[in-house]
């Protein structure tokens, strides 16, 4: 098991991440488009892509599907480039 889990108060892990995000979302390029929820999608696809790169080698995965596994539901793959 993960000792840190056990060890940390799920709440202090969740503000932190939040402050850790929305400092670097906050902290890069802005843009103001004509309404809120464009801007709420514009950062939600800041944070897929940053999410997407490998913080090693810079490298951006070529993306992720969704694919219907029979029997075994839902599984997420990663396409090579």
């Amino acid at each position: 098991m993960i000792d840190w889990f056990y060890s940390s108060n799920v709440s202090n892990v969740q503000a932190t991440t939040e402050a850790y995000w929305s400092n670097w979302l906050g902290s890069g390029v802005t843009v103001n488009l004509p309404g809120a929820q464009y801007n709420s999608l514009f950062n939600r696809s800041l944070l897929v892509t940053a999410l997407h790169i490998d913080a090693k080698t810079g490298a951006i995965l070529a993306g992720c599907i969704t694919a219907r596994i029979r029997s075994f539901g839902h599984a997420m793959a990663c396409m090579p480039p």
